[in-house]
């Protein structure tokens, strides 16, 4: 009878099967990176700031589905040595998940879940993102917010405020910045404080009082030219001009 394997056993119990499958999914990381067991243990160590803190042993036993837990901080480890999040170390793509005993959901249901994501189903839906997922989506809406700003000024130095594309870009841009505002205010009733967010998306929220207030409208073209060495995707502010791309 075999004692030990990465691959789930019938006398193995819940911890240990969601154990194994982070642990196969730290495996499949480390392979796609192309590094031995030892150069894993090498980074991990260079992590730690400790020559000896892992050893080659301890992640062959680990690859060899002898281990009961993974920590939280080893999690994190490994996340950072193997450039994956955690959550995909938590939650592998494509499988599914056995979220507690004899309970199976997909690995996107998983991380729905996980991310405090609730829908309430009835007369109407309504979407509640926990702190996790609104950290996210602040994330995505101010790279939004950075990309069409962009866009903005390069139709606004090349066709003028009266041009299709510009007013189109600036609709997209008022969009994206208010749909931003909404979720940092979101994050805020959560009590927890935005991310780390493009210096332009900061910038772009705090030009006018119709900004903060979540109603964007650029009725002057002006204050796109006064940033001061605000770099705003391929753009950078600086003074009155705004250096950029020539076509090509």
């Amino acid at each position: 009878m075999v004692k030990y394997s990465i691959e789930d056993l019938p006398s193995d119990a819940w911890d240990v099967r969601r154990t194994k499958q982070v642990a196969r999914a730290i495996l499949r990381a480390k392979t796609s990176l192309n590094v031995t067991t030892g150069q894993l243990a090498e980074r991990c160590n260079h992590f730690l700031g400790d020559p000896e803190a892992v050893k080659t042993s301890t992640l062959n036993g680990l690859f060899a589905g002898k281990r009961r837990a993974i920590s939280s901080t080893e999690l994190e480890m490994f996340s950072a040595v193997l450039m994956v999040s955690v959550l995909e170390l938590l939650y592998p793509t494509g499988e599914m998940i056995e979220i507690r005993p004899g309970s199976v959901v997909s690995s996107s249901d998983a991380l729905v879940g996980a991310l405090g994501v609730t829908f309430v189903i009835g007369q109407h839906s309504v979407y509640n993102g926990g702190r996790d997922a609104t950290v996210l989506e602040v994330v995505q809406r101010a790279h939004m917010v950075d990309t069409y700003t962009g866009r903005t000024i390069h139709a606004l130095r090349s066709w003028g405020p009266e041009h299709s594309q510009s007013r189109i870009n600036l609709e997209q841009l008022r969009y994206a910045a208010s749909n931003l505002n909404a979720r940092i205010r979101a994050l805020a009733s959560l009590g927890e404080t935005p991310p780390t967010i493009p210096a332009s998306a900061s910038w772009a929220l705090g030009l006018n009082e119709e900004a903060i207030t979540g109603e964007f409208i650029l009725s002057a073209v002006e204050p796109l030219f006064a940033g001061k060495g605000i770099s705003i995707g391929d753009y950078r502010l600086g003074g009155t001009v705004v250096e950029h791309p020539e076509a090509s």
